[in-house]
């Protein structure tokens, strides 16, 4: 008798014990943190983009635009297209964007390629001369510049910059910098055929940082803080705000913007920021303002 009452303890205690198992394993399984689940408002507009076109002399504008008009309107996304001003001025016509940033050295050959357009001034931006910091030459004349880009200057020694051929790097015909660069600088003489073609901006930035007998042109814009290249005074002046706004500088253009047919409204509240007074705030750390 006695082993049965304790075989029937044991039996008991096994049993409150499984039972106390098992309530704690759904205990367990009651309190498993639930999954994050997102909320939404069927009342929330779509997210919004706004497709822009831009020439590389006006990239750091897009950029620096699309990062501030962020910052106001919070969801927005900007898509930015680089191309040359020439595809920018198809696509616009075309309704393949929503806004385009174009150079140009006037207005004529904005109404030649995109006569249906309304462009405004957006920015003043001028060529600057860029060699490598180690390169003896703090300034240059036109006529010197052309000489060197025609061919004739064969060592640096010419121009008192020490020794070396010089590498000449240019951009693309197509290109509004070299367009301009010909006209101002090169007048009546041909590029030679030794200079090195790049495709962009970027490019002669790169290259010219990296090859210490080099020498090119670009956008000023893209020469903030970058100290592994110099910039070249051109007849004694350099590509400052004030010298573009003033319109002083010789190798100045300006960078214009339009609204395409059919565009969405976000596109044209974009257009207004960046011709407002917060804007142009924006574009005057880098450019200068619109003469």
């Amino acid at each position: 008798m006695q082993l049965r009452g304790t075989w029937r303890r044991r039996l008991r205690q096994a049993t409150m014990i499984a039972i106390l198992a098992l309530s704690l394993s759904a205990c367990d399984a009651l309190f498993t943190p639930l999954q994050p689940t997102r909320i939404y408002d069927k009342d929330a507009p779509p997210p919004q983009m706004v497709r822009l076109a831009v020439a590389p002399a006006a990239l750091p504008l897009a950029e620096d635009l699309r990062l501030a008009y962020m910052g106001y309107r919070p969801g927005i996304t900007i898509e930015i297209l680089s191309m040359s001003s020439e595809q920018a001025y198809s696509m616009a016509n075309a309704g393949q964007v929503d806004l385009a940033i174009v150079s140009a050295a006037d207005e004529q050959s904005l109404r030649r390629w995109a006569p249906a357009l309304s462009w405004q001034p957006l920015a003043q931006d001028g060529l600057a001369i860029i060699t490598h910091r180690d390169l003896s030459l703090p300034q240059i004349t036109r006529r010197e510049l052309g000489s060197l880009f025609a061919g004739y200057v064969a060592d640096w020694s010419l121009l008192d910059a020490g020794t070396g051929a010089p590498e000449l790097t240019i951009q693309g015909a197509d290109a509004t910098a070299r367009q301009l660069f010909d006209s101002v600088i090169m007048a009546e003489q041909e590029v030679t055929s030794a200079a090195l073609v790049l495709p962009h901006d970027e490019a002669v930035l790169t290259y010219v940082a990296e090859h210490p007998l080099a020498i090119g042109y670009l956008s000023a814009a893209y020469l903030e803080r970058d100290e592994r290249v110099k910039v070249i005074a051109l007849d004694r002046l350099l590509p400052t705000r004030s010298q573009l706004e003033q319109d002083g500088y010789p190798l100045s253009y300006t960078l214009f913007i339009a609204q395409t047919p059919g565009a969405p409204d976000e596109a044209a509240r974009l257009l207004s920021f960046a011709m407002g007074r917060a804007g142009q705030e924006v574009i005057g750390q880098r450019y200068g303002l619109p003469r």
